[in-house]
């Protein structure tokens, strides 16, 4: 008799334990689409390229200022490309190896897997800028080596938002 108590008590608990965990909520909303890639422009990292979904650009007296990223706004921006150029190069083509990194050129790569800090210099290749007016830009690296000696090229012909457009 005992042992019938036992395994009535046993099978009651049981019950009741699958009865809570069948009553979560079934009514779980799905998240909706995130933002909307659209190609805006593509980079090439160690032989592989990726479309630019999103850019922004700032200029000051010395410089023009890019980021880019292959997410679209409204995403967490994994990757992330820096650059900044003297002005004075606007509308040249600029060989990296003639040039001072961190002076000239501001170049910086980060990615889940590899970052490429500005204070390594590149060790070869072109970038050119040129300003078409209205943040519409130009942007090229071509042939870049990187201080690892991995490829990476960027192309951008376009209009951008300027940073603190974008800030909310």
């Amino acid at each position: 008799m005992r042992n019938l108590l036992k395994k009535i008590a046993l099978l009651t608990v049981m019950a009741v334990c699958a009865g809570f965990s069948a009553c979560s909520d079934d009514d779980v909303e799905e998240p909706g689409p995130g933002p909307q890639r659209v190609a805006i422009g593509s980079y090439t990292f160690d032989g592989t390229e990726h479309d630019i979904c999103y850019g922004v650009y700032d200029s000051n007296d010395s410089y023009y200022n890019f980021l880019f990223a292959p997410t679209a706004q409204g995403e967490t921006h994994h990757t992330v490309i820096m650059l900044s150029i003297g002005r004075y190069f606007e509308g040249q083509t600029m060989q990296v190896t003639e040039r001072e990194a961190n002076f000239d050129y501001i170049f910086s790569y980060d990615d889940p897997f590899f970052y490429y800090a500005p204070e390594f210099a590149l060790k070869g290749g072109t970038i050119s800028v040129k300003d078409n007016g209205d943040g519409n830009f130009t942007v090229k690296m071509e042939d870049i080596v990187l201080p690892n000696k991995k490829s990476f090229s960027l192309s951008f012909e376009g209009t951008l938002p300027n940073v603190y457009d974008t800030v909310q």
